[in-house]
């Protein structure tokens, strides 16, 4: 007979060492902050003693003696600070030691080394062009004078492809840095779309199916689990209810990836599907209400129609019911049901009709076309702009015919809308980038055999050959400074063979100098108190809250608006949602502001800023406030705050910052 026994024990075992050091330094700094920076020390012994502190920098300047020394009794803590100045981004290490010495004449000793980002004050500047010569093209670029030193820089790239010209455009979504479900979703389109782009043009250092799988783990965090809408997504994970036209654009980024062999969940595809068919199903005044009205919920319809028609999926009935609707229907949605019924392959009647109708609503001049969407009511809901819709018309036409005779002129307009490399925002990069994707995969058809030189003041910047369509994109940077500030670049791009050299120059530079303040369709104003209602102006008390308030004033509808306020590095924004916060702080905020917090919906606090999202806000004036505590002594340098509209984002307002660096800014006394 086997005997078993169980038991279980705890026992903690705590040891603590006579000399411990927590670092006292903020998050994050900014070129030009000065502070004060270093170390609690705490005296877990029995006896007084010397506690002796070293300081070093790295990355930054340390502007005071290597050394300081203080008394510190038993079981006492005692902070030390020494002034430091940051004049280069990057990252700064602080490495503090110490030395006790105790009564008796021991020692004891313990350091701490601590790491911490330096951010450049600003917004980056990003000037652009692209062009092509079959012989030479002669380009002029100016050099910024005021800018940050060792930061920025000059890029060429050539190629024998006019793809050259959509890097940009990638490049902006995989960079772009808020992340609601629709962006999400581009970002993983474009990745799933040009993914043999982005290697040939390296725009990724690590493998973008590798990328593209992790963004598709991601937007399962936005779908809805239980409830009457499992299965829908949310824009942003913390809102309350589904966005139904996102939920059909997951699906169709999940049907895509799908069709183009990558590994998807399977499941998570056939329950965004099913959802879809219920959409369809909807009361609707339901899906009225939740699409922003009856011409919202018709596109909804629409796009969802056509998602499950790629899936494969049989949907009797809705064919008829949204053609006899198309003229309600936006442009875009139209395109997206010629798709659909090119697809089935049974309504060739409404196939013609639809791509009568299409064609006809192009404005067409010597040499341009574009389209334009009529001003529905809540055509702002599903992102709708002339450039999105020019290029799903593009591309549907392109896809349904295989030709367009106005081809050419619209591939023109598009990229007259190009700025800086890129398009106003994620949805319309991704849809132009479909659609000169497939312009171009149709439409380039000779094979390059040339030779080409970008040229300046007689030196050769960058060289490269192209043989056969396969051959990938040459590149170089250049650091700015490697150019005198303020020269203007004479610029000689050469082809000798065949065939035709694309050319991409891109400029990044920080500007020294603060933007001014803009009113571009939004007033943007802020201002600081301390809990006893007392503005402050520069100069905040170590250890204290204040309550940061940010008011709109908006002279007309605005849609999905970010609103951003940068932290200087000696502030820390008061995350209320933690229990070690106390209810009396919450009250700062909510007392003249209850129904302002409801206005905005997705909030975020970084150690470097806080942001807040709304997606519809009336004409009016609005609040945001939140509470910041002083943690670190110094001046600080305090960029902008902003406001813009993700989805038209020269929809702008901006404060004033504070100011170039070197000079006094927010001071923690």
């Amino acid at each position: 007979q086997t005997k078993t026994e169980f038991g279980r024990g705890v026992k903690d075992i705590k040891t603590t060492k006579p000399l411990t050091l927590l670092a006292s330094v903020p998050r994050f700094l900014r070129v030009g902050d000065s502070l004060g920076a270093g170390i609690v020390a705490t005296n877990n012994s029995a006896l007084p003693g010397t506690l002796i502190v070293e300081a070093e920098g790295r990355g930054i300047e340390l502007t005071d003696e290597v050394r300081k020394s203080c008394y510190i009794a038993p079981g006492a803590s005692r902070e030390v600070l020494f002034d430091f100045r940051t004049d280069r981004a990057g990252e700064a290490l602080f490495r503090f030691r110490a030395l006790l010495k105790l009564k008796d004449g021991k020692r004891e000793t313990d350091g701490v080394e601590v790491a911490v980002p330096v951010e450049i004050p600003g917004e980056k500047e990003v000037v652009a062009l692209m062009g092509a010569t079959e012989g030479v093209a002669e380009e002029k670029v100016i050099i910024p004078r005021k800018v940050f030193p060792d930061t920025g820089g000059l890029q060429f790239l050539i190629s024998s492809t006019a793809l050259t010209g959509l890097t940009g455009s990638v490049e902006y979504l995989l960079e772009y840095e808020y992340q609601c479900l629709e962006q999400v979703t581009s970002e993983a389109l474009a990745l799933l779309l040009a993914e043999d782009l982005i290697r040939k043009f390296h725009l990724l250092s690590i493998n973008p199916r590798a990328v593209l799988e992790r963004l598709l783990e991601q937007i399962k965090d936005y779908r809805i689990e239980r409830g009457p809408f499992s299965g829908a997504y949310k824009l942003w994970k913390d809102d309350a209810g589904p966005n139904l036209y996102a939920t059909a654009y997951v699906a169709y980024l999940l049907v895509e990836a799908e069709k183009r062999g990558v590994n998807i969940d399977r499941k998570q595809l056939e329950e965004t599907l099913f959802t879809l068919e219920n959409i369809l199903e909807m009361k609707e005044d339901v899906l009225d209400r939740m699409c922003h009205g009856v011409y919202g919920a018709l596109t909804t319809k629409a796009f969802v129609y056509y998602v499950l028609t790629l899936a494969g999926k049989k949907v009797p009935g809705y064919a008829e019911v949204l053609f006899r609707s198309r003229d309600e229907l936006p442009l875009f949605a139209r395109a997206f049901l010629l798709k659909a019924y090119h697809l089935t392959g049974k309504y060739p009647e409404f196939e013609r009709e639809l791509l009568r109708e299409l064609e006809n609503a192009a404005k067409v001049d010597a040499t341009r076309a574009h389209f334009e969407e009529p001003d529905y009511p809540g055509s702002w809901w599903f992102w709708s702009s002339s450039v999105k819709t020019t290029a799903i018309l593009l591309q549907t036409f392109l896809e349904v015919k295989g030709d367009y005779p106005l081809a050419g002129h619209v591939v023109r307009w598009l990229v007259d809308r190009r700025k800086n490399g890129h398009w106003n925002n994620t949805q319309e990069n991704f849809y132009v980038l479909h659609a000169l994707m497939t312009y171009f995969d149709i439409y380039e058809r000779e094979e390059p055999d040339f030779k080409a030189f970008v040229r300046f003041d007689g030196d050769t910047l960058i060289r490269g050959e192209f043989h056969g369509r396969e051959t990938e994109a040459k590149e170089k940077k250049y650091p700015l400074g490697f150019f005198p500030p303020g020269d203007t670049l004479d610029l000689s791009f050469l082809r000798e063979g065949t065939g035709k050299l694309y050319y991409t120059l891109r400029m990044e530079y920080y500007p020294l100098d603060f933007p001014e303040p803009v009113d571009a369709g939004i007033t943007l104003l802020k201002e600081v108190r301390g809990l006893n209602g007392k503005p402050v102006e520069s100069t905040f008390e170590r250890g204290k809250v204040y309550r940061v308030t940010l008011r709109l004033i908006i002279p007309m509808d605005r849609y999905f608006l970010i609103l951003e306020d940068p932290l200087p590095a000696g502030l820390e924004a008061v995350n209320l949602e933690l229990k070690t916060e106390s209810q009396r702080l919450w009250e700062a905020v909510t007392k003249r502001s209850r129904r302002a917090l409801r206005l905005w919906g997705h909030k975020e606090l970084h150690d470097n800023r806080v942001v807040v999202f709304s997606e519809w806000l009336r004409p009016g004036v609005y609040e945001f406030s939140y509470l910041v505590r002083a943690l670190t002594p110094g001046e600080f340098v305090l960029p902008p705050a902003r406001v813009e509209e993700m989805y038209t984002p020269e929809v702008f307002g901006r404060t004033e910052g504070r100011v170039i660096p070197g000079e006094v800014r927010t001071v923690l006394s």
